[in-house]
């Protein structure tokens, strides 16, 4: 089974996949492990509430933590004409119940390629900030990744 990592700066696209992904992991296809947040289609602080609502609303019990706010290089360049000022198209659902987990994104990146040696399959959907940091923090996290999906940068 694939064991999977997300890294996500959700809007209405990344919610979309987050929806079809739970779908997956419902009919045994895969095990969602965590979710990471960064800044992109909107604030982090906005994608992270967004993730926790997502998985709220499909009943799934999926850690989430937040993580870089801006790109490490060059200031945040976010989308609200696409996304909304929500992220989700001017929603504006109400607060999730839970809380993002204590940890950072780049700390969760790291736990998890290190309990999953080998097995962990990282998918990210958004600016790869988080990944960027965590390999800055160990260059040998790419050595303990299964498998890396990128659909953004």
């Amino acid at each position: 089974m694939i064991k999977l990592l997300l890294d996500i700066d959700t809007g209405i696209d990344d919610a979309l996949a987050l929806f079809y992904l739970a779908d997956a992991q419902k009919q045994g296809q895969l095990k969602i492990l965590g979710s990471t947040t960064v800044g992109g289609n909107v604030e982090v602080g906005q994608t992270t509430l967004n993730t926790l609502k997502v998985w709220e609303m499909l009943e799934l019990e999926i850690p989430v933590a937040s993580g870089a706010e801006s790109p490490l290089q060059v200031p945040l360049n976010t989308a609200p004409f696409v996304h909304g000022e929500d992220g989700l198209g001017n929603s504006f659902l109400s607060p999730p119940k839970k809380l993002p987990v204590d940890e950072s994104a780049a700390d969760m990146i790291l736990r998890l390629s290190h309990e999953y040696s080998g097995e962990l399959t990282l998918l990210t959907t958004a600016p790869l900030t988080n990944i960027a940091v965590a390999l800055l923090r160990d260059p040998d996290l790419a050595g303990r990744i299964r498998k890396l999906v990128i659909m953004g940068g």
